[in-house]
Order: structure tokens, then C-alpha cells, then sequence
């Protein structure tokens, strides 16, 4: 499958299932209406609280209760799982010319350079999967990122500030 489809599909499963997530967290306005927090069974005559649910037996404390919105946790658990296998759907080329590792976004590892171990630099999985100038630059970079932490940490507080000065 051509890449442009792998990241199409895997936008528009994000896209619905944020417009589900959405749709289960915000819930269902009560519009008025007193409602069993529980069932949704309408209490419009059953008087003022206290008082008990007559279908599922829920008892009512408060009026606040009867006005809650109704929100759907496993509604909202699946469209989170959705939203994963759209992020997974968009990484697939990725992760199929790099390995496992270009699952983890590039930003995170440029950001995560300097804790992680030699290995994954050296190895061929940045953009293209291939070595290149684009593996070299980013090499570079992070090499040239690894070197001013050192540099920083290693300087004396008066060294530092008169560096600043002079920029």
C-alpha cells in the first residue's frame, strides 16, 4: 500500500475517532428534563429528591443529580484505542523501512538525544531508513547537541555569563 494511503487512512480514523471522543465526553444534554443519572429514565414526575429511580433503583439525594449529563466512559476508552491504531496506521512505512523505532516520533528523539545510548544513533533508522546526507546531518546535529550540554555543564558559572556578555 502506497505511503499516502497509510497516512490518509490512519488521519481520517484520528479524525472520527476525536468526534466520537468527543461526543462521549461531553455526553448527552438533560435539556431540562430530570433524569435518572444511572438509566437516563425520565424523572419529570416522580417529585423532588430525595427519591428513588422506579426502573434501576438508584436513590437520588440531590436535584443537581437529576440535571448531570450523560457521558459514556467505554464509548470514550474505544475511541481512544481508535485514535492509537491511527496513529499506528500512519507509522506503518516508517516503522517498515526502520524497525520498531520509528514508531517513536523524531522530535522525541532528537529531544531524548543525549540519554539515549550510542546504538541508536549509529544506526540507520532516521528519516529514510537508508545512510545519506539526511542521516549525516542529523548525526551532526546530535553530536553538535551532546557537545554544548558537556560544554555547559562542564563550564564554571563566570566562564558562562562572560560567553553571553560577549554574544
Amino acid at each position: 500500500m502506497p505511503v499516502a494511503a497509510w497516512q490518509w487512512t490512519g488521519l481520517a480514523l484520528i479524525a472520527l475517532a476525536m468526534l466520537w471522543l468527543l461526543w462521549a465526553l461531553l455526553g448527552e444534554s438533560t435539556k431540562g428534563r430530570r433524569r435518572c443519572p444511572r438509566c437516563w429514565y425520565d424523572l419529570d414526575a416522580a417529585g423532588d429528591p430525595p427519591l428513588t429511580c422506579s426502573e434501576c433503583g438508584k436513590a437520588i439525594s440531590t436535584l443537581k443529580q437529576l440535571h448531570r449529563r450523560r457521558r459514556r466512559g467505554g464509548h470514550a476508552i474505544a475511541a481512544a484505542v481508535l485514535v492509537f491504531i491511527g496513529y499506528g496506521s500512519i507509522t506503518t512505512p516508517r516503522v517498515q523501512a526502520t524497525g520498531w523505532r520509528g514508531v517513536v516520533p523524531t522530535t522525541a528523539l532528537v529531544v531524548s538525544a543525549h540519554w539515549l545510548s550510542r546504538s541508536w544513533h549509529d544506526e540507520k533508522f532516521y528519516i529514510t531508513g537508508q545512510s545519506g546526507p539526511e542521516q549525516e546531518s542529523l548525526q551532526a546535529m546530535l553530536d553538535a547537541l551532546k557537545a554544548e550540554r558537556t560544554r555547559v555543564r562542564q563550564g564554571s558559572p563566570e566562564t558562562l555569563a562572560e560567553e553571553l556578555e560577549a554574544r
